[in-house]
């Protein structure tokens, strides 16, 4: 009887005791409170927002790879092979929050916000710093060759304008005038007639829905049907000419520039005033788009030899 009160005082024969793990809160008066966490909860815990971090970066990525396709819960729940249940609730969360939408067809894509927020990343980001060093050599050449204004444009967050981040001034003494930071319409610039043709068709569609189209010079197209020829001219030439349509006395001409992915990150245009441009138009519009192709391969884009498809192949394709 004695050895046995021994035993027990010693732990012979219990039951280990499950592991506990131990956390400190902060509570409202500003001290810490401990409590404790069994491990197999904390185990449970990793494992389930592990899982649904994975799912939501496969969403992201499925979405990116085609930013204007919508997708039913069927056909993400096959390309993924995850059960339907497990992405509603993602699906949903993406919704509330304004990074999703869904059509009367039931299929879900990307909201604007969605869009607006990587283009906002991509204009802070190291790579956007990164397309200034690469591009400013190739700028100046350019400048060089001409003599004209030259301009590095990028599309703003908005979608509906794009934005000078670089410029080498004209050594002309009646030269075109432009600076970092101002912002040239889409439709009536040069260099955003080159971002806007090389987009999707898709998303060249949504733009067209919504944009409105004010004259700025009695030259500038307000007509939407007009505008989408335009598109169609400016995808087969690979360069975007405007003639005096954002502003009279001025002329520019201008080429896109493709990222690694292969879509259309940014654009290179050249201005001035406008007898020197169609003096000299030929010359420059090569010169344009060779600076357009370096900057374009200098970013890791991958050079594709082949004839852009037109509208009506892409949107059959």
């Amino acid at each position: 009887m004695r050895e046995k009160l021994n035993e027990r005082k010693r732990g012979v024969g219990r039951k280990p005791k499950r592991q506990v793990r131990t956390s400190e809160t902060e509570t409202d008066s500003g001290t810490s409170a401990t409590r404790a966490i069994p491990a197999v909860a904390i185990g449970a815990r990793v494992g389930a927002v592990h899982r649904a971090t994975v799912r939501l970066l496969q969403l992201q990525e499925l979405f990116a790879a085609s930013p204007m396709k919508g997708l039913t819960l069927t056909e993400l729940s096959r390309q993924l092979s995850v059960p339907k249940s497990s992405l509603l609730a993602i699906l949903r969360t993406l919704r509330e929050h304004g990074y999703l939408e869904i059509t009367r067809a039931g299929e879900y894509q990307l909201a604007p916000k969605a869009i607006e927020m990587s283009r906002d990343v991509w204009l802070k980001s190291p790579i956007h710093n990164n397309l200034l060093g690469l591009a400013r050599s190739y700028l100046v050449e350019l400048q060089d060759k001409t003599g004209e204004a030259v301009f590095l444009g990028v599309p703003e967050s908005g979608g509906t304008n794009m934005v000078y981040v670089d410029h080498v001034e004209s050594s002309q003494l009646i030269r075109y005038s432009g600076g970092v930071g101002e912002h040239r319409p889409l439709y009536c610039s040069a260099s955003g007639l080159a971002f806007l043709s090389f987009l999707p068709i898709e998303r060249q569609e949504e733009y067209l829905r919504s944009v409105n189209l004010v004259p700025l010079t009695p030259r500038t197209i307000t007509n939407v049907e007009r505008l989408r020829m335009r598109l169609e001219e400016v995808r087969r030439s690979g360069v975007a000419i405007s003639i005096e349509e954002f502003v009279t006395g001025a002329s520019a001409i201008a080429a896109p520039i493709f990222g690694r992915e292969g879509g259309p990150v940014a654009a290179c245009s050249l201005a001035g005033p406008t007898d020197r441009i169609l003096a000299q138009r030929e010359r420059i519009a090569q010169a344009v788009k060779a600076t357009a192709s370096s900057i374009s391969l200098a970013l890791g884009y991958q050079s594709r030899p082949q004839r852009t498809p037109s509208r009506a192949e892409e949107a059959a394709g």
